[in-house]
Formats: C-alpha cells, structure tokens, sequence
C-alpha cells in the first residue's frame, strides 16, 4: 500500500467488506475538497464501531490522533506503517444531530455515517 488509492482500497474493503457498511457516495461538500475520500452508512453506535474497527486499522497503521469526540462526531487519524507518508481520518458523524445531513436521501434511515480521507504527508 505505497499510495494513497491503494490505502483507500484498503480501507474501503475493510469498512465495507469487514465490517458491512455500505458504502454511498459522499454528500458534496465532503467529496469537494478531499480526492481520496469514501462514505459508508452505518447503524452501529459509535462505540461498537471503534471496538471493531480499530483492531482492524492498527494491523497496517499507528494511529496517530486517539478517538475523540466533538460536537457529537467521533474521529481519529492513522499513519501508514509502511512509512510511505500516508495518513488517513475516520470520521464517524451521526446523522440526527446533523441538520445538513438529515435531508441527504442515501442516509435517510441509517444511525450514522462514516468517512474515510487519505493524504500524502506533505
């Protein structure tokens, strides 16, 4: 996983294969300013998901910035440990306390959703 597309794959089969997301496409602000970026939906708490979740992630990765919460979504942030300048940000956002995310018809009906975004360490 020497690119960030690769790393995105990894990532997408993980959260959506592993762990049985579905995958969406994400809502147009998100997808505006981030290249390597995918959405899932989820109806797991946010608890649950980090419990599954990060056992997965540190099998490739250092996380770098532990979970934490603010303003109802949770987030951390990971580096490749291949030492190829990769980062990725998982990002789980519930959907009710979210005004601009309630009326996006793919979220309609789920808990949450979740985003991934890779970069190259600049």
């Amino acid at each position: 996983m020497n690119s960030e597309q690769d790393v995105l794959e990894r990532l997408v089969s993980v959260l959506g294969t592993e762990l049985n997301l579905q995958k969406i496409t994400c809502p147009n602000n998100a997808s505006d300013r981030y290249k390597y970026l995918a959405c899932f939906v989820t109806d797991l708490e946010a608890r649950e998901l980090i419990t599954n979740l990060t056992p997965k992630l540190i099998e490739f990765a250092y996380i770098t910035g532990d979970w934490r919460e603010d303003y109802s979504v949770w987030g951390a942030f990971f580096r490749m440990r291949n030492d190829a300048g990769i980062l990725f940000g998982i990002n789980y956002v519930p959907i009710e306390p979210n005004p601009e995310l309630r009326n996006y018809p793919l979220l309609k009906g789920n808990k949450a959703m979740v985003d991934v975004t890779v970069a190259k360490d600049e």
